[in-house]
């Protein structure tokens, strides 16, 4: 397998994951300034972040696998 390159995404993401929330940094590729955001620890926030997350990001190679 071959070593990922950052140009192969769109953004690039973090998530500090806890028991009640989690915490979010999101960097897009087109802008060096990330954002920042708390999901809920419920199935049902994470499947909507995951939904919009992939909505803002269409041109990704993988978006079809959420």
């Amino acid at each position: 397998m071959k070593e990922p390159v950052v140009r192969d995404f769109a953004a690039l993401i973090g998530i500090d994951w806890a028991n009640q929330k989690h915490d979010v940094c999101e960097t897009s590729l087109d802008s060096k300034k990330p954002k920042y955001s708390v999901i809920s620890s419920k199935p049902q926030a994470i499947y909507e972040w995951a939904i919009n997350f992939k909505k803002k990001y269409p041109q990704s190679k993988d978006s079809s696998r959420l």
